[in-house]
């Protein structure tokens, strides 16, 4: 049985992992960090710093192996899925390629790309499941390879790799499952994908961070804000598949992540209605070791011959027929034109007809532009919203209004202080021999405060010092005060000895956090 190496090129690591069969030979991680530190000067290519640590590792290691699968994450690779109805195979290559151009951000023949077709027989439409790469993106890895006289077998599109990981763990059956890849120490994004029988109908990739350049190093992230980050993420992601595929319900989601971060990924799907379970990567792996996404990936694409999977995209074939094509279009056009002689009254012929056309053409598309116009002129005038916007960049303005909405319901809306319950809240709190003579409560932009004064008279400072006491235990045990004020203390508690009873002051303060 011959060995295979699969390696996976992430936003923070490159993991290098060799398996024979389906055991784990070699591990090998490179941080991405070692490359701007690789000994070489700040204008020596990228390409080439990697090339020089690989050539270290492979030789370190004892790798000889001329091959690679290839693993790239969402900054490299482009995913789209979208809908078309039934068509004929000579129809949807070109009905494909039209169609892909509404979801991506740049002409389609800057791509290298492949598809894939899943016929919904329910909804009569074929599903299309796009993937592509950038050429001058290729061509930088194929240079990389290149120089470490390696060939490349497979590129493939990460969560693909996870995927087949979780194949070979027996969990990934038939039925819509999601899967959520999520590794905030060795990742920048987490991976969120739903699959019909292995199929994705839906893929996206969350950036945690930022772009690239912008990266937080891990010991200055705030976890728990990222965390809130990725629910409002995967939230606004069921959201728009529950729309896209109201009838195909989420009937278990994979949750491959960090020990600490499983159970509160696994209730929150919980409570958005996805059935959840954690994956013990460990127990599948055979060994002990701590968690890592980038190895999981990495690991699934070693196995891209001896585990296979419903998806079926292959990149790599799609260049091969790219490159024959232009030979046939190269040759065609030799042999075409060899040998003609050029009359200049045929060319100005010609050039008259495809102007006279061209002429025809614009008039012909003046009545539905002026239509065009109308319609657009028709939409309601909004400051903020240019009309000219198009369908994704009305949904990307509309998601980024609603995280607005919501991070001002979490952390104005929710957190200010409505003193008629607190108000409310005294009659019932105040305990017999215990008097309020004074309310003042004071509120800034990141500050409130309630400061209660009064007097408590038992004929007995020590009894009055503990009612005092039992009071302040009461107010921090009320739900009221604990969910208005974080910090409820005694300021001060003196025994007024003229007038026989002992006086106290408590401050009720809660801070807002992130405003400024």
């Amino acid at each position: 049985m011959s060995n295979s190496l699969g390696i996976y090129f992430g936003s923070k690591v490159i993991n290098i992992v060799e398996t024979k069969g389906k055991k784990v030979v070699n591990n090998i991680q490179i941080a991405r960090s070692l490359i701007s530190t690789a000994g070489l000067e700040e204008k020596v290519p990228e390409e080439v710093k990697i090339v020089a640590l690989f050539k270290d590792e492979l030789r370190r290691n004892k790798i000889e192996l001329k091959e690679a699968n290839l693993c790239l994450s969402g900054r490299d690779i482009i995913i789209r899925n979208f809908e078309l109805l039934p068509l004929s195979q000579a129809e949807l290559a070109s009905a494909v390629t039209f169609e892909a151009k509404k979801y991506i951000p740049f002409r389609t023949d800057e791509l290298v790309s492949d598809f894939q077709t899943e016929v919904d027989r329910s909804a009569k439409k074929s599903l299309i499941l796009y993937i592509g790469i950038k050429k001058d993106v290729l061509d930088k890895y194929a240079s990389i390879f290149n120089q470490l006289d390696m060939k490349i077998s497979s590129i493939e599109y990460s969560p693909f790799s996870a995927l087949r990981f979780l194949r070979l763990a027996g969990l990934a059956g038939r039925g819509t499952m999601a899967i959520i890849n999520a590794d905030f120490k060795d990742e920048t994004e987490v991976n969120f994908t739903v699959l019909q029988n292995g199929f994705p109908l839906f893929s996206r990739d969350i950036s945690l961070t930022g772009e690239v350049e912008e990266f937080i190093k891990p010991e200055g992230m705030d976890s728990g804000m990222t965390m809130e980050k990725l629910k409002t993420e995967i939230r606004i992601s069921l959201d728009y598949y529950h729309r896209k595929f109201p009838t195909k319900a989420i009937e278990k989601t994979l949750i491959l992540a960090e020990d600490e971060h499983r159970q509160d990924l696994e209730s929150f799907m919980r409570e958005l209605g996805a059935p959840a379970q954690s994956v013990d990567v460990g127990k599948y792996l055979g060994r002990a070791s701590s968690f890592s996404m980038s190895f999981i990936k990495c690991y699934g694409c070693s196995l891209y011959k001896t585990v296979k999977i419903p998806v079926k995209v292959d990149i790599l074939a799609a260049k091969v027929k790219i490159k024959q094509a232009k030979e046939v279009s190269g040759l065609a056009e030799a042999s075409l034109f060899s040998g003609l002689r050029y009359d200049q009254r045929v060319i100005i012929i010609g050039m008259l007809i495809c102007g006279a056309t061209f002429l025809y053409g614009v008039y012909r598309k003046m009545p539905l532009q002026k239509a065009l116009k109308e319609i657009i002129d028709m939409r309601p005038l909004v400051k903020t919203v240019s009309p000219e916007l198009g369908y994704d960049d009305l949904v990307k303005v509309d998601t980024d209004y609603k995280k607005k909405i919501e991070e001002i319901k979490r952390s104005i809306i929710n957190r200010d202080v409505y003193m008629t319950d607190v108000l409310a809240a005294f009659s019932r709190l105040t305990p017999e021999n215990l008097w309020l003579t004074n309310l003042s409560y004071n509120k800034t932009l990141k500050v409130a405060e309630l400061t209660i004064q009064g007097y408590a008279r038992l004929n007995d400072t020590n009894k009055e010092i503990e009612l005092v006491n039992e009071y302040l235990n009461t107010l921090k045990a009320d739900e009221v005060f604990s969910k208005y004020f974080e910090d409820i203390e005694i300021g001060s508690v003196d025994r007024d000895q003229a007038l026989g009873f002992t006086k106290f002051i408590i401050y009720c303060r809660t801070t807002y956090k992130g405003r400024e």
